[in-house]
């Protein structure tokens, strides 16, 4: 997985080949397309890690979900 440039810079993009997307040539990147739905889950952070969903919502209950690097902050 790799980072988007610009305004998609935080998404990620596996860059394989997932078939027919509405605006896509088929591949999962920011220059050939949208991300695939396997590559939804990953941003990169404000620090520059890669950060998945906990799968938890936030504490609003508005439905947007929290992220985690994983990363050990003491």
């Amino acid at each position: 997985m790799k980072p988007g440039t610009g305004a998609t810079a935080w998404k990620m993009y596996c860059g394989r080949n997932v078939g027919k997307m509405p605006g896509s040539d088929g591949r999962c990147g920011p220059t050939n397309g949208p991300q695939c739905r396997d590559c939804r889950p990953f941003i990169v952070n404000k620090a520059g890690d890669l950060a998945t969903t906990g799968g938890y919502f936030n504490k609003k209950y508005d439905g947007s979900l929290q992220y985690y690097c994983g990363k050990n902050v003491g």
